[in-house]
């Protein structure tokens, strides 16, 4: 499906944090993830950051969400199949992050760009997008070990 509004680029946004959110929960329980713990409760406060500011970022912008179109951008290109922490090794745990924050960084460098007509909206997912590779920094510290 194809995003084809502020509404709708800030929903999926929102949704992604929170599957990423449950992932970073349920990854920490898994075996072998314990040595994670400051990491993974990190990854889950940035989440749940970017959920607090797209929430507020929607609310003060809800006349504009009306009427700013945007298009090219398919949920598709930054869906990923669902997979709970838990059951994985803890390779597989970290690679998996990785690919998440990867993902939504470039979900919110296209998002950014399609509303740029926003200015404030589009500072919000670049916002979102900094957090994103702050996260991707403190994996790949801890990724390395794995190697």
């Amino acid at each position: 499906m194809t995003i084809t509004s502020f509404g709708g680029l800030l929903t999926f946004a929102e949704q992604m944090e929170t599957l990423d959110m449950e992932f970073y929960s349920g990854a920490v329980l898994a075996a072998g993830m314990e040595n994670y713990a400051d990491l993974f409760s990190l990854l889950v406060k940035n989440t749940k950051k970017n959920i607090a500011h797209i929430q507020r970022t929607r609310r003060e912008n809800i006349t504009e969400m009306i009427l700013e179109p945007i298009s090219g951008i398919a949920e598709q290109d930054f869906m990923l199949a669902e997979l709970g922490g838990q059951g994985l090794t803890p390779d597989r745990i970290m690679g998996r992050a990785v690919e998440m924050e990867n993902r939504a960084l470039g979900f919110y460098s296209a998002g950014a760009e399609k509303i740029k007509a926003l200015a404030e909206v589009a500072r919000a997912l670049k916002r979102a997008g900094k957090t994103r590779k702050a996260n991707i920094k403190a994996l790949q510290e801890h990724v390395q070990l794995f190697e």
